[in-house]
């Protein structure tokens, strides 16, 4: 089959299975294409039977003794017979002919690991691309160095960059998708359960702002908050940047924000949604600002 869309390769996309398919109940092995007449179908545990000298060869092809090079070419074609559906777990790598595959980035371990620790939370909210966005910039401030460069966008800071980041640690099994309902929650991968205890030591230098992260993203309950906890962090450090710092106050973070994200001001419960994220956070330490009487937050 992959050689019949060989000159398709360009446009293909190959999903790489880890052998833990094999485990999986039901699962059944064959030693040549599984629709033959003269096929055998065999367990898991059978792959003594298998001629994986000539499955794993490069080339099958014989010319001078054809009846070789139809017995080989057979033997190309054994499939792993899965009932029902492959596990997305299972996938281990996802193969694209013509890109190179980027590198994963120690610093990126710090992102799956606040995933980890929030799936350890019962009540804490699952994670989506939007969220995970905004758990990149809170590390990146932080001082993680993701190589990331954040920008101000319609909702709240971006780094187009993620996206590239949350490709890569799909491909390597550390992180995987699950639908939630119309949600598609990012879920820690079994590749990174199995490598964690051996990049602990590179965490540790982390630690500290993994769990000042989390503790943060632990009380954030669906995206909308989400955005506005990284559009108040994100334009404290602008606003203070071009003013005296020890002068900016809570309004003046207020209106400045109304007035980059325009359409809140059209709404009196955005309002005091982003008043309340301004103190909340405020008292969280996250945020430090002259205290504003007429902040419009309840009593």
């Amino acid at each position: 089959m992959m050689s019949k869309r060989r000159n398709e390769a360009p446009r293909l996309c190959v999903l790489r299975v880890s052998t833990e398919i094999l485990k999986v109940s039901g699962a059944v092995i064959t030693d040549q294409n599984a629709v033959s007449k003269y096929v055998r179908f065999l367990a898991p545990d059978h792959l003594q039977y298998l001629s994986l000298e000539y499955i794993l060869a490069r080339n099958w092809k014989h010319p001078d003794d054809q009846i070789e090079e139809w017995r080989h070419s057979s033997a190309k074609c054994a499939e792993v017979l899965i009932p029902h559906r492959i596990p997305p777990e299972s996938t281990d790598r996802i193969l694209v002919k013509g890109r190179r595959h980027k590198k994963l980035r120690p610093e990126w371990a710090a992102l799956v690991e606040v995933i980890y620790e929030l799936e350890k939370q019962p009540y804490a909210n699952a994670v989506g691309r939007t969220t995970l966005q905004k758990i990149c910039y809170v590390l990146t401030k932080l001082g993680v160095d993701t190589g990331f460069r954040f920008q101000r966008s319609s909702y709240g800071p971006f780094a187009p960059e993620v996206k590239e980041a949350i490709n890569v640690l799909a491909n390597n099994n550390w992180i995987v998708e699950q639908q939630l309902g119309k949600m598609t929650a990012l879920r820690v991968g079994p590749e990174y359960r199995k490598a964690r205890e051996k990049i602990e030591e590179d965490l540790r230098p982390f630690r500290q702002k993994i769990d000042k992260t989390v503790d943060l993203f632990s009380r954030v309950k669906n995206t909308d908050q989400a955005e506005e906890v990284a559009t108040v962090i994100y334009a404290v450090q602008n606003l203070k940047q071009e003013r005296n710092p020890d002068e900016v106050s809570e309004a003046d973070l207020f209106q400045y924000i109304l007035d980059w994200k325009k359409v809140w001001r059209k709404s009196t419960e955005k309002q005091k949604s982003l008043a309340e994220a301004i103190r909340n956070l405020e008292m969280l330490g996250w945020v430090k600002l002259r205290f504003s009487e007429s902040l419009p937050v309840s009593a």
